[in-house]
């Protein structure tokens, strides 16, 4: 069994004129498409009741969906998503809460750890992988900010890159995942 670690997110998508709206987040992706490879998922999320709506698509895939918190103190992770040509651009439009200890009971002993908006510190991260075999993380949710409008962009100091490697078997970014001038402050 693998775990999956993160907010599952409602995407609000555009593309031009067209609006789509869908569930996101690593739980969702991974879950729904590596399920497909008979791969057994279990999605560890904190969601809002608004997203009752997508927990249907889970279990019609034959997703376990016991760990898939509902929170009635909040909103699900929303974002804005804006396709031009050839890049897109994100806004957080809501933050469910973040992710704490008492979240984090019975773990797989293999999970990957993959935040979409800051909701696991270096301090959960730590914890996490204190309690497992293997922990693979997504950079994506550590090294994004926002700006006043809730905009996206990245950024990460090299402490913090020092901290994830040492508490992760492996890690994965991609060019979305740094900043954009290269260094890393």
């Amino acid at each position: 069994m693998l775990g999956v670690i993160g907010h599952a997110s409602i995407d609000i998508i555009r593309r031009g004129s067209l609006i789509r709206k869908s569930p996101g987040g690593a739980p969702t992706y991974c879950s729904f498409y590596l399920s497909q490879l008979g791969i057994n998922l279990l999605p560890i999320t904190l969601v809002g009741k608004d997203f009752n709506e997508y927990l249907v698509d889970y279990k019609e895939r034959g997703i376990i969906t016991d760990r898939v918190k509902v929170l009635n103190s909040c909103n699900s992770t929303s974002y804005e998503i804006t396709y031009y040509d050839n890049t897109r651009k994100l806004r957080l439009l809501h933050k469910c809460s973040d992710f704490s200890r008492n979240d984090l009971h019975d773990l797989p002993d293999t999970v990957v750890v993959n935040p979409i908006a800051r909701e696991i510190d270096l301090d959960t991260l730590q914890y996490i992988k204190e309690g497992v075999e293997f922990v693979g993380v997504d950079l994506q949710g550590f090294t994004r900010v926002f700006d006043e409008h809730n905009y996206v962009s990245s950024s990460i100091s090299i402490k913090d890159v020092i901290k994830i490697i040492e508490h992760a078997d492996v890690i994965k970014a991609s060019i979305d995942d740094v900043p954009m001038d290269g260094s890393i402050p």
